[in-house]
């Protein structure tokens, strides 16, 4: 089941199968007022989001694919573009920016947390574009984190690699209580100045925390002081 309920935002809640997924395509040109996935075995294609309310797309459920879809500036709850739950999910050349937090929030490009949501396994970020984001461009909070991490499973075998990320917190990629991770090829820039909470950025590229075993290499980074 599929629907645009009245604010805008598309609803999906009718999957496929591993094998053939349903796919929901925007053509690159459909403008939704925010995207909630909660089915397994779906593509979301091409959706252009501006000024959603935050998190502008919201997967949860298995073997769900976000692809090509652009959020600009979302708005409200936590200021985040994407939140995502569950395993198999893949996050390729989408395009995240201008995530603000001046109302005292956490603006982050991606997020997860296992707080009353699944776990997240056989995870793929890649060739995504996370620009101007105040905070960070993925905040992972796995089980057994003191704060995010409370819920059951296990969030293992990530990989993130070919993204353009710019941040403005302490780094741009954390990690916590995360196994077997890959972080490599990323470009990764602190933003300093600009407002919001920028300016305190730079510390390093990737943060990790109890996530290991754990690859991080051949990560670009500029006004970082060190990749890990």
């Amino acid at each position: 089941m599929t629907c645009v309920n009245d604010s805008g935002m598309l609803e999906i809640k009718q999957g496929g199968t591993p094998q053939a997924p349903v796919i929901y395509s925007g053509n690159g040109q459909t403008p939704v007022g925010g995207i909630r996935v909660e089915a397994d075995n779906v593509v979301v294609q091409g959706f252009k989001l501006d000024n959603p309310p935050a998190p502008g797309i919201v997967a949860l459920g298995n073997n769900i694919t976000l692809q090509d879809n652009t959020i600009n500036h979302p708005q409200g709850d936590d200021f985040d573009g994407i939140r995502f739950f569950g395993n198999g999910i893949k996050i390729l050349h989408n395009t995240i920016s201008n995530t603000t937090n001046t109302d005292g929030h956490h603006a982050d490009c991606m997020q997860t947390f296992t707080n009353g949501k699944p776990s997240t396994s056989d995870l793929l970020i890649a060739s995504n574009k996370c620009l101007d984001i105040a905070n960070q461009c993925l905040m992972a909070e796995g089980p057994g984190d003191p704060e995010g991490g409370h819920g059951g499973g296990v969030s293992k075998d990530w990989t993130v690699t070919g993204n353009d990320c710019q941040f403005g917190a302490s780094q741009g990629y954390e990690l916590q209580y995360i196994n077997d991770v890959t972080v490599t090829n990323n470009d990764v820039t602190a933003m300093h100045g600009g407002g919001d909470d920028r300016g305190g950025g730079g510390d390093k590229a990737v943060g990790l925390c109890h996530a290991e075993p754990a690859k991080v290499e051949g990560n670009k980074h500029d006004g970082v002081a060190q990749e890990v």
